[in-house]
């Protein structure tokens, strides 16, 4: 029985789920008929909990999807939506590209 996020993980280590999150939504990469209906109820009922352990992380306020290119002085970086986004360090600060495609 499933009472806790830890119990939770337990679960999904003991049966070879693999869990990542995909913005807003938990993703479950399981074979077919492995997911015990209590992990998939209890997924649901600590998503909230999950979610910020899984995310990505987020620069300037924008959650980072994937980077496309890192140096020590910036970074470009798709947002979940597939929006490209600018940060260099040094100044702290994060700008749109302006008349990028979305990436997916």
């Amino acid at each position: 029985m499933i009472r806790s996020i830890e119990d939770v993980i337990q679960v999904l280590q003991e049966h070879g789920i693999e869990l990542c999150a995909q913005g807003d939504d938990l993703h479950v990469d399981a074979p077919p008929g492995v997911l015990p209906r209590d992990l998939e109820e209890s997924l649901k009922e600590y998503k909230d909990e999950i979610l910020p352990i899984l995310s990505p992380r987020a620069l300037g306020g924008h959650q980072v999807a994937h980077v496309i290119w890192e140096t020590e002085k910036m970074v470009i970086f798709a947002d979940p939506e597939g929006r490209l986004w600018r940060q260099v360090h040094s100044w702290g600060m994060t700008w749109p590209i302006i008349g990028s495609e979305k990436v997916h």
